[in-house]
């Protein structure tokens, strides 16, 4: 997987794509979703390639596949596995209203987290409007103190 998608490009090259896994594992080390294959057959999208996507969620009873991509993962055949779609910044806005002070501890800890370059709050925030979360970033826009480390 991680071949193909530096072979696709856009990626990154495939040794940063297989750090970054590394890490996912590290720090999600219960994430990892076995016995899916099984339900692959089962599944009806229209990218026959994203059915491992719905199989992933079906096996662990997940309830939602959050996804850029909706006509993908069209909502009839996700309600057939009791699933849903959801785009990343509705569901991840909705987190913010339910835990305010979680999502912005995490998102201090995220941009605290990036290596290549010191990131200041303000850009962050433009980080995420950028990569498709901007209702999250209108939200996080009230917490520039808290996102920069600056004690109130």
């Amino acid at each position: 997987m991680i071949v193909d998608l530096a072979l696709k490009g856009g990626h990154g090259p495939a040794g940063r794509l297989q750090n970054t896994r590394r890490l996912m594992d590290e720090a999600l080390a219960t994430a990892m979703v076995s016995g899916y294959e099984t339900h692959i057959p089962s599944v009806n999208l229209p990218d026959p390639n994203d059915r491992h996507v719905v199989a992933a969620g079906v096996a662990p009873g997940a309830s939602v596949i959050l996804t850029l991509n909706l006509r993908h993962f069209p909502a009839k055949e996700l309600k057939k596995f009791s699933l849903r779609r959801e785009i990343p910044d509705t569901f991840l806005s909705a987190l913010y209203d339910e835990v305010p002070d979680l999502m912005i501890a995490s998102l201090a800890n995220a941009r605290r987290s990036l290596t290549k370059t010191a990131v200041s709050a303000s850009d962050f925030i433009g980080i995420l409007a950028a990569n498709k979360l901007v209702e999250l970033a209108k939200r996080a826009e009230k917490h520039l103190r808290d996102l920069s480390g600056v004690a109130p």
